[in-house]
């Protein structure tokens, strides 16, 4: 559980690294959450943002993008991934 739960937060936490003015980890994992990934045609959400579902589904993306070998160590991950948003 312990490397479940510091996958999860490992993206979160890159926000200390980020210098001003940098496009960084921390920002493309922001986008992906808010589902603007790259070549994405889909609007940049507004001050509501993109709701849970699709949030959640932005996330299981980046997660599933950056760190395929885990897939089978989180499945419900995989299965966002195939889940018709």
């Amino acid at each position: 559980m312990l490397i479940l739960s510091r996958a999860l937060a490992a993206p979160i936490s890159t926000w200390q690294a980020t210098k001003l003015g940098q496009y960084s980890p921390y920002h493309q994992f922001c986008d992906y959450v808010e589902n603007v990934w790259p070549n994405s045609t889909n609007k940049v959400p507004g001050p509501h943002g993109v709701g849970l579902d699709q949030a959640i589904y932005g996330y299981a993306k980046w997660f599933v993008e950056r760190f395929d070998h885990c897939r089978l160590l989180i499945p419900c991950f995989t299965l966002c991934m195939y889940r018709i948003v």
